[in-house]
């Protein structure tokens, strides 16, 4: 189903994957531990988490990003999300990709997910275009993106995917 706020932005259709929250274990055992009893959702301050197809708590940027507050997890009594299985390592194995629904890739200057991006992943490096102008294009440093999301419910075309890496 596509968002009231992609409908808005003139996007037709969804391109995203569902994916758990963070802290989530690996899938086949967070979907055996996971009651669905939506504490989790019910409790994310950014409001990012939403029931999935399945019935899952799912990750949806449309609105926000994770601030990685850990309130999910904290929540959780099933053990499906769990801090502790992390420990020394990063939430959630995701990160944001630029799609080729960038508009800059149609020369349109827009920066609006650098802007939204906490951990300063994202630069812009000038290349050349077919006629040979400078087109300002978005890159993304892995090494520097957390997979929070915040770029993404900035894009102002649904140009950005947040992916299981």
């Amino acid at each position: 189903m596509v968002s009231r706020r992609s409908l808005l932005r003139g996007v037709l259709s969804e391109r995203r994957v569902e994916f758990a929250p963070p802290w989530a274990v690996e899938t086949a055992r967070f979907e055996s531990l996971c009651t669905q009893c939506a504490d989790c959702i019910d409790i994310c301050p950014q409001h990012i988490l939403k029931r999935g197809e399945k019935g899952f708590p799912v990750v949806d940027f449309a609105e926000s990003g994770c601030t990685f507050c850990a309130k999910c997890a904290s929540a959780c009594h099933s053990g499906s999300l769990s801090i502790i299985d992390f420990i020394g390592a990063e939430p959630w194995p995701v990160k944001a990709r630029v799609t080729e629904f960038c508009v800059n890739y149609r020369g349109v200057v827009c920066q609006m997910c650098a802007g939204a991006c906490p951990d300063n992943a994202i630069r812009f490096v000038v290349q050349a275009d077919a006629d040979g102008r400078g087109v300002p294009l978005a890159q993304i440093d892995n090494d520097e993106c957390s997979g929070c999301g915040f770029c993404l419910s900035a894009c102002p075309k649904n140009a950005i995917d947040v992916k299981p890496v």
